[in-house]
Protein backbone atom coordinates (compact mmCIF):
# COMPACT_ATOMS: atom_id res chain seq x y z
CA UNK A 1 0.00 0.00 0.00
CA UNK A 2 1.30 3.18 -1.00
CA UNK A 3 0.90 6.49 1.02
CA UNK A 4 -2.49 7.25 -1.31
CA UNK A 5 -3.82 4.44 -0.65
CA UNK A 6 -3.56 4.42 3.15
CA UNK A 7 -4.76 8.06 2.76
CA UNK A 8 -7.65 7.40 0.69
CA UNK A 9 -8.32 3.88 3.51
CA UNK A 10 -8.58 7.07 6.19
CA UNK A 11 -11.25 8.80 4.23
CA UNK A 12 -13.97 8.74 1.91
CA UNK A 13 -12.12 10.09 -1.35
CA UNK A 14 -10.56 7.13 -3.64
CA UNK A 15 -6.83 7.58 -4.63
CA UNK A 16 -7.22 9.29 -8.23
CA UNK A 17 -9.67 11.85 -6.18
CA UNK A 18 -6.57 12.30 -4.13
CA UNK A 19 -3.75 12.25 -6.67
CA UNK A 20 -5.93 14.61 -8.89
CA UNK A 21 -5.37 17.62 -5.55
CA UNK A 22 -2.15 19.35 -5.46
CA UNK A 23 -0.14 17.48 -2.77
CA UNK A 24 -0.37 20.59 -0.20
CA UNK A 25 -4.24 20.60 -1.15
CA UNK A 26 -4.47 16.86 -0.03
CA UNK A 27 -2.43 16.98 3.34
CA UNK A 28 -4.15 19.85 4.77
CA UNK A 29 -7.76 19.43 3.37
CA UNK A 30 -7.65 15.06 3.84
CA UNK A 31 -4.18 14.12 5.26
CA UNK A 32 -3.79 15.94 8.40
CA UNK A 33 -7.59 16.32 9.15
CA UNK A 34 -8.64 12.78 9.00
CA UNK A 35 -5.18 11.39 10.26
CA UNK A 36 -3.77 13.84 12.92
CA UNK A 37 -6.82 15.01 13.94
CA UNK A 38 -7.88 18.81 13.83
CA UNK A 39 -7.60 20.82 17.20
CA UNK A 40 -10.99 21.01 17.44
CA UNK A 41 -11.43 17.20 17.96
CA UNK A 42 -8.31 15.68 19.02
CA UNK A 43 -6.52 15.53 22.89
CA UNK A 44 -3.56 14.93 20.78
CA UNK A 45 -1.86 14.59 17.50
CA UNK A 46 -3.33 10.27 16.82
CA UNK A 47 -1.54 7.57 16.17
CA UNK A 48 -2.79 6.74 12.28
CA UNK A 49 -0.61 9.84 11.38
CA UNK A 50 2.51 8.53 13.39
CA UNK A 51 2.47 5.63 11.82
CA UNK A 52 1.89 6.91 8.51
CA UNK A 53 4.72 9.44 8.73
CA UNK A 54 6.85 6.61 9.99
CA UNK A 55 6.06 4.83 6.73
CA UNK A 56 6.66 7.67 4.60
CA UNK A 57 8.87 10.27 6.23
CA UNK A 58 11.22 10.19 3.09
CA UNK A 59 8.25 10.01 0.43
CA UNK A 60 6.46 13.01 1.87
CA UNK A 61 9.57 14.91 1.56
CA UNK A 62 9.99 13.88 -2.01
CA UNK A 63 6.56 15.12 -2.85
CA UNK A 64 6.91 18.70 -1.53
CA UNK A 65 9.68 19.67 -0.09
CA UNK A 66 8.24 22.18 2.66
CA UNK A 67 5.00 20.27 2.92
CA UNK A 68 7.34 17.19 4.06
CA UNK A 69 9.68 19.49 6.49
CA UNK A 70 5.70 20.57 8.35
CA UNK A 71 4.83 16.73 8.60
CA UNK A 72 8.49 15.72 9.78
CA UNK A 73 8.16 18.68 12.56
CA UNK A 74 4.23 17.93 13.54
CA UNK A 75 5.47 14.41 14.47
CA UNK A 76 8.35 15.73 16.71
CA UNK A 77 6.33 17.70 18.00
CA UNK A 78 4.29 15.30 19.19
CA UNK A 79 6.98 13.24 20.50
CA UNK A 80 8.07 16.50 22.50
CA UNK A 81 4.79 16.78 24.26
CA UNK A 82 5.08 13.98 26.78
CA UNK A 83 6.40 10.59 24.23
CA UNK A 84 10.61 11.88 25.00
CA UNK A 85 11.88 14.30 27.85
CA UNK A 86 14.51 16.84 26.65
CA UNK A 87 15.24 20.15 26.57
CA UNK A 88 13.66 22.84 25.35
CA UNK A 89 12.08 23.04 21.75
CA UNK A 90 10.30 25.82 20.17
CA UNK A 91 6.58 25.65 19.13
CA UNK A 92 4.34 25.88 17.73
CA UNK A 93 7.47 27.25 15.33
CA UNK A 94 9.47 26.44 13.29
CA UNK A 95 5.72 25.10 11.93
CA UNK A 96 4.65 27.33 9.23
CA UNK A 97 1.38 29.08 10.15
CA UNK A 98 -0.95 27.45 8.02
CA UNK A 99 0.15 24.20 9.82
CA UNK A 100 -0.32 25.87 13.26
CA UNK A 101 -3.16 23.93 14.64
CA UNK A 102 -1.23 20.55 13.96
CA UNK A 103 1.28 21.81 17.03
CA UNK A 104 0.89 19.69 20.34
CA UNK A 105 1.69 22.89 21.82
CA UNK A 106 -1.62 23.39 22.73
CA UNK A 107 -2.57 19.84 22.92
CA UNK A 108 -2.83 17.34 26.03
CA UNK A 109 0.67 15.68 26.84
CA UNK A 110 0.69 12.06 25.90
CA UNK A 111 3.12 9.54 27.07
CA UNK A 112 4.66 6.94 24.11
CA UNK A 113 2.62 5.15 22.14
CA UNK A 114 2.85 2.74 19.16
CA UNK A 115 2.93 5.53 16.44
CA UNK A 116 5.38 7.59 18.62
CA UNK A 117 7.61 4.27 18.94
CA UNK A 118 7.57 3.86 14.90
CA UNK A 119 8.06 7.04 13.70
CA UNK A 120 11.52 7.38 16.25
CA UNK A 121 12.81 4.46 14.90
CA UNK A 122 11.93 5.03 11.06
CA UNK A 123 11.49 9.33 10.75
CA UNK A 124 14.15 10.72 13.47
CA UNK A 125 16.86 9.10 10.82
CA UNK A 126 15.16 10.86 7.90
CA UNK A 127 15.13 14.52 10.31
CA UNK A 128 18.64 14.38 10.84
CA UNK A 129 19.13 14.60 6.99
CA UNK A 130 17.80 18.19 6.56
CA UNK A 131 19.04 21.51 8.31
CA UNK A 132 15.46 22.50 9.22
CA UNK A 133 14.19 19.34 11.52
CA UNK A 134 18.11 18.01 12.34
CA UNK A 135 18.01 19.90 15.94
CA UNK A 136 14.61 19.24 16.53
CA UNK A 137 15.65 15.50 16.28
CA UNK A 138 18.78 15.80 17.34
CA UNK A 139 17.83 17.17 20.84
CA UNK A 140 14.30 13.73 21.23
CA UNK A 141 17.71 11.86 20.50
CA UNK A 142 19.68 12.90 23.31
CA UNK A 143 16.56 13.31 25.50
CA UNK A 144 16.21 9.63 25.00
CA UNK A 145 20.09 8.76 25.83
CA UNK A 146 19.68 11.04 29.54
CA UNK A 147 16.40 8.84 30.53
CA UNK A 148 17.37 5.39 29.23
CA UNK A 149 20.60 3.53 29.85
CA UNK A 150 22.67 1.22 28.01
CA UNK A 151 20.85 -1.59 29.85
CA UNK A 152 17.46 -0.24 29.49
CA UNK A 153 16.91 1.31 32.63
CA UNK A 154 14.82 4.01 32.88
CA UNK A 155 14.99 7.38 34.77
CA UNK A 156 12.22 8.17 37.82
CA UNK A 157 11.07 11.35 36.25
CA UNK A 158 10.09 9.44 33.04
CA UNK A 159 7.39 8.11 32.47
CA UNK A 160 7.66 4.91 29.84
CA UNK A 161 4.35 2.78 29.27
CA UNK A 162 4.91 -1.24 29.92
CA UNK A 163 4.73 -1.89 26.67
CA UNK A 164 7.78 -0.24 26.09
CA UNK A 165 9.86 -0.49 29.14
CA UNK A 166 11.46 -3.91 27.81
CA UNK A 167 12.84 -1.54 24.28
CA UNK A 168 14.22 0.96 26.39
CA UNK A 169 17.66 -0.61 25.70
CA UNK A 170 17.25 -0.98 22.20
CA UNK A 171 16.12 2.67 22.24
CA UNK A 172 19.27 3.60 24.28
CA UNK A 173 21.00 2.18 21.63
CA UNK A 174 19.81 3.24 18.66
CA UNK A 175 19.67 7.14 20.15
CA UNK A 176 23.31 6.60 20.88
CA UNK A 177 24.31 5.53 17.54
CA UNK A 178 22.01 8.15 15.79
CA UNK A 179 23.40 10.81 17.93
CA UNK A 180 27.17 9.90 17.16
CA UNK A 181 27.00 9.32 13.58
CA UNK A 182 25.38 12.13 12.86
CA UNK A 183 26.01 14.97 15.50
CA UNK A 184 29.19 16.99 15.42
CA UNK A 185 31.61 16.27 18.40
CA UNK A 186 31.06 19.71 20.35
CA UNK A 187 27.32 18.45 19.79
CA UNK A 188 27.82 14.83 21.45
CA UNK A 189 30.53 16.53 24.08
CA UNK A 190 27.83 18.90 25.62
CA UNK A 191 25.36 16.80 26.79
CA UNK A 192 28.28 13.70 27.57
CA UNK A 193 30.14 15.50 29.51
CA UNK A 194 27.26 16.18 32.59
CA UNK A 195 27.91 15.02 36.28
CA UNK A 196 24.86 12.50 35.80
CA UNK A 197 26.00 11.06 31.86
CA UNK A 198 29.92 11.14 31.65
CA UNK A 199 29.84 7.45 32.87
CA UNK A 200 27.57 5.91 30.33
CA UNK A 201 30.05 7.35 27.85
CA UNK A 202 33.91 6.51 28.77
CA UNK A 203 34.10 4.83 25.83
CA UNK A 204 32.99 7.85 23.71
CA UNK A 205 35.70 10.26 25.57
CA UNK A 206 38.59 7.27 24.47
CA UNK A 207 37.49 7.50 21.68
CA UNK A 208 38.20 11.56 21.22
CA UNK A 209 40.90 11.56 24.14
CA UNK A 210 43.08 13.10 22.31
CA UNK A 211 40.78 16.10 20.85
CA UNK A 212 39.63 16.77 24.79
CA UNK A 213 40.48 19.41 27.48
CA UNK A 214 40.95 17.22 30.53
CA UNK A 215 40.50 19.85 32.49
CA UNK A 216 37.28 21.51 30.93
CA UNK A 217 36.07 17.94 31.26
CA UNK A 218 36.72 17.62 35.16
CA UNK A 219 35.24 21.12 35.46
CA UNK A 220 31.88 20.08 33.20
CA UNK A 221 30.74 16.53 35.43
CA UNK A 222 31.71 18.73 38.45
CA UNK A 223 34.82 15.86 39.75
CA UNK A 224 37.37 17.36 42.05
CA UNK A 225 40.78 16.03 44.02
CA UNK A 226 43.80 15.14 42.06
CA UNK A 227 42.97 11.69 42.44
CA UNK A 228 39.93 11.50 41.61
CA UNK A 229 40.71 12.88 38.41
CA UNK A 230 43.75 10.83 37.52
CA UNK A 231 41.87 7.77 37.85
CA UNK A 232 38.87 9.03 35.72
CA UNK A 233 41.90 9.40 32.95
CA UNK A 234 43.28 6.71 33.42
CA UNK A 235 39.92 4.33 32.88
CA UNK A 236 39.04 5.88 30.22
CA UNK A 237 42.55 6.02 28.57
CA UNK A 238 43.06 2.26 28.89
CA UNK A 239 39.87 2.57 27.07
CA UNK A 240 41.39 3.41 24.22
CA UNK A 241 44.24 0.77 23.85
Amino acid sequence: MDMYNEISASCKKTVAELKNMPWKKCVIDVMLPTMAGHQNNRWRIADPFMKFMARYAKEVVMEDFRVGINLLEIAMQRLSNGAVLHEAASWPEPLEKEYWSYSSRWDEPGLMSEGCYQFIVSGLPVCLQYNETRGHALKILFGLISHLDADGNIKSNYLLPDEFKREGAFLYGFAKTQIEKNAKMEEVYRHYAQPEEWKKHKSWFAEHAKEMNWKEFFSKIRVKGFFNKRRIKKEILALAA
